[in-house]
């Protein structure tokens, strides 16, 4: 068996998986370099180098427009993809890497057939040049064994997932077959039992002849066998009983034992049913490389279709089966089968569940519906009333409103003007379509994505049809002029930035310009609509959304004060409006802008006004993303006011349901830890209520992350580090090593174990050094040399290795000193008697002080450095601060320690350095003498000043 991964490994393959899902592919190559150079990772690690790199490599990819560059690094990947699975890995490992497989050569393929739409290309070519991508691609994912048959070679993703499947089961079999044995031995002799009593009855009540009812009842028949009989069903039953207790017994311990492979099996089954899907689809796609209608096309569409039949038949209440029955009725409707696409797709688009992926599938059905129904005006009215509610409902969250959505949207705004326009439709009805209709289509105009010109030409069109006050008129027309405008200043904008970037500024400014006064067109316009909305009806949800694009339009004409205060405004009578919450984020960046040119907003205390839209935000929305920013706004102040007052009333004020609220306290934590280590002479008594109030903020951060697998990306990861930190200092203050040896190698917040990791985010830098300082202190304290040492090592990898590196690690090393001196400062702080506790801490701080003294002393020769060592001495030893909490044996050392380094610095002689100090570090030397009542030695330095040296 492989060996078990380390600490390390483990950490890698977290962070490997961290940045895959976090999309940062640049990071990953980067790792994967170092773990391929890494002699002591783990072997199964290693193997899977080849196959995360081209994960990665894909993930490069996406912005790459070149297509000879992509190609290149497809062909990379899919070599990289190939390399793994020629060392034959098995299980997940080789399930993934095949599917990763499938769909490199599926996104290679549709690379080819978008490519080939662009003008100038040669389409046929490009068209030719897919097909082979999505067959590979479905040799890659589609099994190869027959059902039942032994799997004689993994060559497919459905190979490996089905051979993964048999061993799952079979595990899952070993753990049930004691439970199950008993269960059936139980029911056997139970059986056997019921059976001998069926004989019984038959031997004691023997049939009758005809004249049997003259007669009395006949003796039963072989008594023996009777005896035997009932002796046997005694023994069955009791045997049944026992065996029935025993299975009872141990049905919980197997069901313990089946959690882990149960869930193994189902995960296998799901990801089987999701690669034949995947299946299925690739012939979809591949139908697109062939002319539609052709032979080959039809072909592809064909068993695209065969194959969601047969998913959908199969697994009718499972979600694959509802995809596989969406995907059939979409192909159906493709090839003009709208009987039988409307049959399929009703399935879907009728169901009731509330459920996200449910209502996802329905508007994806619906959309599909409508083209079927907008083909035949004899199905107009199989668009329901139901289904017309459902169209006009905005999508629920996790749901958005993506292109299908809006496409459904579009297409049901059609039907219903359609529908409005039938001779036979009934008056009223007719009304309540075109309204509906006006609706849909300025909600898709509204979002400014798929279909908004058609929508916006379609919405003022319908607002003509309804008279003023009925929710058309006019202001539809205005809106979507105005909606016109903005969409040709963005583009403008766009076009601008490439030619900025492009190095052709002028004709960019000229862009601006013009995109500028197309804002200015649609502000007016929407300035006008406002004044039309506010006098029909000024909650209209409407009449929301224009404040809301004039919110963003007076932001981007930098009208700040009027963008906060209509951001404002929607933020405070219309929360629940669309486009409400992102008001309110301008409104903050608005006056975040006023902060930077006080002279733009006379009268006007720009920060106060921040702090106000924040805290109008935090109440509104306080578990919501924008809370978020907004707590985060405050928290900014309030560290920034330096106030410890500011910053506890913050973290007692955060409602728990805060969203970021960890964060947040870990931030204010942190900042009132620096005011209590910056605390002036005389508060000692106010530090030390705010050491409890920044302990409690940062133990409730950390403890928030206690069953995170990894931590956030930066900036958060840099916040909980700097905080965990704050947390071991304390600890180390406080006397309480315990704890700071526990979090300063927390797995996953620890600061000694991400400044030792492999993210270049944590392991250089201020906070870094700030941890191997931290560590170099507790290791020393704790005795543990070992890794005192790798903490100095690390030290020393973060000074570099250029010239100035050694000024780098002293300045580092001085600063661990200071440390160390307000450590043994704040202990003394107490009087001139201390208890043994604090005593026996100061000890274990010197003991450690004195080894990274000498220790310096040795590594740096230079004049700088000596002297610092010299003097940090003369202090311990003279009592300036921590003479409280240093025996006076201990002082008398560190004053002759002083002395000798001072002496030594003496005997530099022609160094301009010492000459230049000589004076002052004789001084000290007599000092130190006449201290230590070396009366003598103490003269022979005064007789320099009066000699003619």
């Amino acid at each position: 068996a492989p060996a078990p991964e380390s600490a390390a490994d483990v950490s890698t393959r977290k962070l490997l998986e961290a940045l895959d899902e976090k999309q940062m592919p640049d990071v990953a190559l980067w790792v994967l370099e170092r773990v391929a150079a890494d002699k002591d990772a783990a072997a199964g690690l290693k193997q899977e180098v080849p196959f995360r790199r081209a994960a990665a490599l894909v993930g490069t990819n996406r912005t790459e427009s070149d297509p000879k560059k992509r190609a290149a690094v497809f062909d990379e990947a899919e070599k990289q993809i190939d390399l793994f699975l020629s060392t034959g890995p098995d299980g997940w490992p080789a399930i993934g890497a095949f599917l990763q497989k499938g769909n490199l050569l599926i996104q290679r393929g549709r690379v080819k057939a978008e490519q080939a739409k662009r003008p100038g290309e040669d389409a046929a070519k490009l068209l030719a040049e897919a097909v082979p991508f999505f067959d590979g691609a479905i040799k890659s994912l589609q099994g190869t064994t027959k059902p039942g048959a032994p799997i004689e070679k993994v060559a497919s993703a459905e190979d490996a997932i089905v051979k993964a499947l048999r061993e799952a089961d079979a595990r899952v079999a070993t753990v049930k077959k004691p439970y199950q044995d008993l269960k059936d031995q139980a029911t056997k002799a139970e059986e056997e039992a019921k059976s001998m009593e069926a004989e019984l009855r038959q031997l004691q009540s023997p049939a009758r002849g005809k004249d049997a009812k003259d007669k009395a009842p006949a003796a039963p028949a072989n008594p023996g066998r009777i005896r035997e009989l009932q002796v046997n069903i005694t023994k069955l039953r009791k045997d049944a009983a026992i065996l029935a207790k025993d299975a009872k017994d141990l049905e919980a311990e197997t069901r313990k034992k089946l959690t882990q492979p149960l869930a193994e099996q189902e995960g296998l089954r799901t990801k089987l049913l999701q690669t034949r899907l995947m299946v299925a689809e690739t012939y979809f796609e591949k139908a697109k490389a062939y002319e539609p209608k052709s032979k080959d096309w039809k072909a592809c569409i064909e068993e695209s279709t065969n194959r969601h039949q047969e998913l959908a038949d199969k697994y009718p209440t499972k979600g694959v089966g509802f995809f596989a029955r969406y995907y059939e009725g979409r192909n159906l409707a493709l090839v003009n089968d709208h009987e039988k696409a409307l049959t399929a797709l009703a399935v879907i688009y009728e169901q009731q569940s509330q459920a996200p992926l449910v209502s996802l599938l329905r508007s994806k059905a619906l959309n599909v519906a409508l083209e079927c129904w907008l083909a035949d005006p004899k199905k107009y009215d199989q668009f329901t009333d139901a289904l017309v509610k459902f169209a006009l409902t905005p999508p629920r969250p996790p749901n958005r409103l993506d292109a299908d959505w809006l496409s459904m949207k579009y297409r049901a705004a059609l039907l219903l003007e359609a529908r409005a326009a039938l001779p036979e439709t009934d008056k009223a009805k007719q009304a309540q379509m075109i309204k509906d209709a006006l609706k849909l289509s300025v909600e898709v105009a509204t979002v400014n994505r798929e279909f908004a010109k058609e929508a916006r030409e379609l919405a003022a069109k319908l607002g003509k049809q309804l008279p003023e006050g009925a929710g058309g008129g006019t202001l539809v027309a205005v809106v979507a002029d105005a909606k016109a405008k903005v969409d040709a200043m963005r583009e403008k904008q766009v076009e601008a930035k490439k030619l900025a970037d492009a190095g052709k500024a002028a004709e960019a400014e000229t862009l601006l310009k013009e995109a500028g006064t197309l804002r200015d067109e649609a502000t007016a316009k929407y300035e006008e609509a406002l004044k039309q909305g506010e006098q029909a009806n000024s909650d209209d949800p409407a009449v929301n959304q224009i404040r809301y694009m004039l919110t963003y339009l007076l932001y981007d004409g930098k009208r700040y004060a009027d963008a906060a205060t209509m951001g404002t405004l929607l933020a405070e009578k219309y929360p629940n409006a669309m486009g409400s919450r992102q008001a309110a984020k301008i409104a903050m960046a608005c006056w975040q802008q006023l902060m930077r040119q006080p002279d733009a907003a006379a009268g006007i205390d720009a920060k106060a006004k921040l702090n106000e839209v924040a805290t109008l935000i935090t109440k509104t929305w306080p578990a919501e993303a924008e809370a978020a920013d907004a707590f985060t706004v405050l928290a900014g102040n309030v560290i920034e006011s330096r106030s410890p007052a500011a910053l506890i009333a913050f973290t007692k004020e955060l409602p728990k349901e805060a969203a970021r609220r960890p964060s947040l306290l870990l931030r204010a934590g942190t900042a009132l830890w620096r005011e209590v280590r910056e605390a002036a002479e005389g508060d000692e008594t106010k530090a030390a209520d705010w050491k409890v109030q920044a302990r409690a903020a940062l133990d409730e951060g950390l403890a928030a992350l206690e069953s995170a697998q990894e931590l956030p990306p930066a900036p958060d990861s840099k916040v909980i580090m700097a905080a965990a930190l704050s947390r071991v200092q304390m600890a180390l203050e406080d006397g309480d090593d315990a704890s700071a040896g526990k979090i300063l190698e927390h797995p996953v917040y620890g600061p000694w174990t991400l400044a030792s990791g492999q993210d270049p985010v944590l392991n250089q830098g201020p906070l870094a050094e700030s941890a191997f300082n931290v560590a170099t202190r507790y290791y020393i304290q704790a005795e543990q040399i070992d890794k005192a040492q790798k903490a100095m090592a690390g030290l020393e990898r973060l000074a570099g290795k250029d010239e100035k590196s050694s000024d780098r690690l002293t300045a580092m090393y001085q600063s661990m000193g200071r440390e160390l001196r307000s450590q043994l400062e704040r202990l003394a702080a107490g009087g001139k008697t201390v208890s043994k506790d604090v005593r026996a801490r100061a000890d274990k701080i010197l003991v450690g002080f004195e080894q990274f003294l000498d220790g310096l002393a040795k590594r740096d020769s230079k004049t700088s450095s000596q002297i610092w060592v010299a003097t940090t001495y003369l202090s311990l030893g003279s009592g300036g601060g921590t003479g409280a909490v240093v025996a006076k044996a201990k002082a008398e050392q560190y004053l002759d320690r002083a002395a000798d380094v001072y002496k030594k610095l003496l005997e530099r002689k022609g160094d301009p350095d010492v000459e230049k100090f000589e004076p002052s570090i004789r001084l000290k030397i007599a000092n130190i003498y006449r201290e230590r009542g070396k009366w003598e030695e103490a003269l022979a330095e005064i007789d320099w000043f009066m000699s003619d040296k």
